[in-house]
């Protein structure tokens, strides 16, 4: 078995939630204005690392983040494959919170909606040899609990 990991540095990028239905990908210039992000990592601590917020876990800080948990967050990285195996490949994620949807060279490769267990993607079809992009959309579950109706919750 061959292994690559996607440790270490991703691009990270901040869009607005918008109710019902999936957003649209970010366009190439957007990505411009990303920043950088350590994975495994936390969107708070990127955020901190990058003087955008203060620390949340001082004082009332907290109050301060909420908008954080308000927005989807892209996550963005490339890596190269000098060959593409004979056999099925997979994509394994320790950690996604809380819902994900996850893009490799633009075709949706899966969806997660468990940030407690780790998933495992089938990437055969969109794992090509040479440079690939891989595109991951986090959110809170902010935007899927505002379409279900409180009294049940």
């Amino acid at each position: 078995m061959h292994t690559i990991h996607l440790n270490d540095s991703w691009r990270l990028l901040e869009k607005p939630l918008l109710p019902g239905g999936d957003p649209p990908a970010p366009v190439a210039a957007e990505w411009d204005a990303a920043l950088d992000a350590s994975v495994p990592g936390e969107v708070h601590l990127d955020l901190l690392r990058h003087g955008r917020i203060a620390e949340p876990l001082f004082d009332r800080n907290a109050l301060a983040c909420a908008w954080v948990e308000e927005r989807y967050w892209w996550f963005r990285r490339g890596f190269r494959v000098e060959s593409v195996p004979g056999r099925r490949a997979e994509l394994v994620c320790e950690g996604l919170d809380y819902t994900a949807v996850l893009w490799l060279n633009g075709i949706e490769i899966g969806r997660a909606a468990n940030a407690l267990i780790a998933h495992r993607f089938d990437v055969t079809r969109a794992l090509r040899q040479g440079d690939n992009d891989l595109i991951i959309r986090l959110d809170a579950g902010v935007a899927e609990t505002k379409q279900k109706p409180r009294e049940s919750y």
